[in-house]
């Protein structure tokens, strides 16, 4: 059996911000009304094809490379998608991490903010 990817149920965006205080609050409760877009399934769905990393998506997609690696970083911090452990060149010469799509979301990993 296949997964359908993220859905508009599943996309839990209060994994996406800090915890405690008023603006905690306040993304709190817009997360709430959060839904999954298109352009995040899209990424989803073209990461569960191939591997590649921000830049290499938003070449292939045809997409703003800032876009791109704004939908990336919600997908990683919700759990659906996440590194190889491969870094590769970018266009500007700097290394970005390769990205997959999980068939389920991993609960995401906790930085220090």
């Amino acid at each position: 059996m296949t997964s359908a990817g993220p859905s508009e149920q599943s996309f839990d965006a209060s994994k996406l911000f800090r915890r405690g205080g008023t603006s905690s609050d306040a993304a709190s409760d817009a997360a709430k009304r959060a839904t999954l877009t298109q352009p995040h399934r899209r990424i989803w769905q073209e990461l569960r094809r191939l591997a590649r990393t921000p830049d290499e998506l938003s070449t292939d997609l045809g997409w703003v490379l800032n876009t791109t690696r704004a939908r990336c970083s919600a997908l990683r911090k919700a759990g659906w998608i996440k590194a190889t452990g491969e870094r590769r060149r970018t266009a500007a010469g700097k290394f970005a991490d390769v990205l997959i799509a999980l068939l389920e979301p991993e609960e995401p990993t906790t930085t220090a903010p």
